[in-house]
């Protein structure tokens, strides 16, 4: 292993190390956070997200994962170890749900393509994963091509009210499945 890599290491890309996420991470994924182009497309990202926001989302994430509700993962550059973002495992639904974002200074550079596949083998490999299921947004053109890209399909659509994304929004369900 690099001298250098983080502890707590699930899968590393060409570019990435995917990490558990840890206690004290709320300082260096706030700022990230804190821009209502990334929260916007996320259904439990508060805005703003400050400090506060920032340790309660950690706290609750390592609170879940202890309990084997949910997996969160830092998204980190291998060649200086920035913090690009997160993706994540929902555990406690069927199928297990994948998410993610990345800052907006770290989108069009193709982490999250390499960070999704990641972790889907992880799920498959490590958690007997068969099926992953992603929701998205239906605006959220990006992500869907990225999950289309990664072997999901399309599977359905509704809609939900969201108050705290402007009211009604139409969501898609995207689905993997292990040939």
């Amino acid at each position: 292993m690099n001298p250098g890599a983080p502890e707590n290491i699930i899968a590393r890309t060409p570019r990435l190390f995917l990490r558990k996420l840890a206690a004290g991470d709320d300082r260096i994924l706030q700022p990230l956070a804190n821009d209502w182009e990334v929260v916007r497309q996320t259904a439990r990202l508060p805005f703003p997200f400050g400090a506060f926001e920032a340790r309660n989302f950690v706290d609750e994430a390592l609170h879940a994962a202890r309990h084997g509700k949910e997996m969160v993962f830092a998204v980190l550059r291998q060649h200086d170890q920035a913090f690009t973002g997160l993706i994540g495992l929902v555990l406690d639904t069927a199928p297990v749900e994948i998410g993610y974002w990345l800052g907006q200074k770290y989108w069009g550079q193709g982490y999250a393509s390499e960070a999704v596949p990641a972790v889907m083998r992880y799920a498959q490999d490590s958690l007997k994963c068969r099926k992953l299921d992603a929701i998205v947004f239906e605006d959220n053109h990006v992500s869907a091509r990225l999950l289309i890209k990664c072997g999901f399909w399309f599977l359905e659509q509704w809609e939900e009210d969201i108050p705290e994304r402007g009211g009604l929004k139409t969501l898609c369900r995207y689905q993997w499945r292990a040939e």
